[in-house]
């Protein structure tokens, strides 16, 4: 790209996913000599630096319904007897170009169905790598366009 061939870091990789910015809080370029200092707090700088590798994941699972439930509402078109369908939702972050998300394990447990939406509203069937329960930690891949 034109930004690499000038020795910068590429704004955008060409997995079609968001780069991140790798600046410090509190380590901007100097103010220009009679310019205007712009005032950000280094929470203002570390979303502006990462917030576009920041994922919205929703998932989709079916779960055993209680008894009482499938006798007072039995008729809930496209479920399995005994069983009703639960949506949720986290966040994850992207890791790398080719498609790795990290999320919590809490969120994709029993998924049948997971997407990931990005901060430009692409969207993404997500595939659970592995999981760590233990630690609450799990593993996404996507596929992303390229």
């Amino acid at each position: 790209s034109a930004d690499a061939a000038a020795g910068e870091a590429p704004s955008t990789v060409e997995t079609g996913l968001p780069s991140v910015n790798l600046r410090l809080p509190g380590l901007e370029p100097p103010t220009p000599v009679g310019g205007a200092r712009r005032k950000t707090s280094f929470v203002t700088a570390a979303v502006q630096a990462v917030g576009p590798s920041v994922v919205r994941i929703d998932t989709e699972r079916l779960v055993d319904r209680p008894a009482l439930e499938g006798y007072l509402f039995p008729d809930r078109g496209g479920e399995g007897d005994g069983q009703r369908r639960e949506s949720g939702q986290g966040s994850g972050v992207i890791l790398s170009e080719d498609g790795l998300i990290m999320t919590n394990a809490h969120v994709v447990k029993n998924a049948a169905k997971v997407t990931v939406t990005l901060i430009d509203g692409r969207t993404f069937d997500g595939l659970v790598r592995g999981t760590d329960e233990f630690m609450d930690l799990a593993a996404i891949r996507i596929k992303p366009s390229g």
